[in-house]
């Protein structure tokens, strides 16, 4: 695996992320981890989507005990970025394959944000702060199923960017392309959706989502069984060993003689620090 992001300028890439709701985090996995993850995946139980016979996933990924999913989980540079983003502990909230065929035609605009549950995530899509990591394992362009996103959708207060609604189509989104091994992420909240795949060639990517350990979900998700977790190598269990972890005191004093001042991690200084720091796309592997 690259060190790609350790030549990134962390601070921003963390202001693209909260504000547009979305950055590119290029050259994450090289080519050998790529190989890896393309041979494990054909180990993988795939099931059809309900709405197409183009597309194909997997759900749960991170219990297949393959060596390349878990060393995505634990990526270095994307677990060092991500706690400079969230300031605290990173909780794996699962891992998603999807596989997209030609002649797929495309998912409409949605969030992955559902404060109250769904029928299609669950409770796994409840707590106020989570991302995801888009890892593509084939290179992405315009006629190969592109993500597409609608930047400052997740900032919006209207009713248009109510997190439940599904929408065809939206005259700000905007088409995002990278390369085999670079990972987009993004916010939940964000509107994002695929576009069609009028290519002759099928286009993979792994989703992991994280979030940081004080932001349990609203109501609880499957505990992992004590064999599962008993499989995982033993630095892999702090990712997936606490799903419902969380901030457990809700009581609130107004007011305190000891109250803390103000972290960096509070106001628009968390954009600018180490301004010179490189940020530039790294060797490819």
């Amino acid at each position: 695996m690259t060190g790609a992001v350790s030549t990134i300028h962390a601070p921003t890439r963390v202001k693209e992320l909260e504000l547009q709701g979305y950055t590119v985090l290029p050259g994450l996995l090289d080519s050998d981890h790529l190989t890896e993850l393309r041979d494990a995946v054909e180990d993988i139980e795939l099931k059809q989507s309900s709405y197409t016979d183009k597309q194909w996933y997997a759900h749960g990924v991170q219990w297949s005990e393959l060596s390349a999913v878990w060393q995505l989980i634990r990526h270095p540079a994307a677990t060092a970025f991500l706690a400079d983003l969230f300031g605290d502990e990173l909780i794996c909230v699962g891992v998603s394959y999807s596989r997209s065929d030609p002649g797929y035609a495309g998912m409409p605009l949605h969030t992955d944000s559902h404060p109250y549950g769904s029928n299609i995530l669950g409770a796994a899509g409840t707590p106020p702060v989570l991302v995801r990591l888009l890892y593509y394992l084939n290179d992405l362009t315009p006629e190969r199923a592109p993500l597409r996103v609608v930047p400052f959708s997740h900032l919006s207060l209207h009713m248009d960017a109510m997190p439940y609604g599904r929408i065809r189509s939206d005259a700000d989104e905007q088409v995002i392309t990278c390369e085999a091994g670079d990972a987009v992420i993004i916010n939940q909240r964000i509107f994002h959706g695929v576009g069609p795949n009028i290519s002759d060639t099928s286009r993979a990517l792994m989703a992991v989502s994280y979030r940081p350990a004080w932001a349990r979900p609203t109501s609880p998700v499957p505990e992992p069984e004590a064999d599962q977790l008993n499989r995982l190598p033993t630095e892999m269990r702090s990712f997936l060993g606490r799903p419902n972890q969380g901030l457990a005191d809700t009581t609130i004093v107004n007011w305190r003689e000891d109250l803390p001042v103000g972290g960096c991690g509070l106001g628009p200084r968390r954009w600018l620090r180490n301004v010179g720091a490189a940020d530039e796309r790294p060797d490819r592997a």
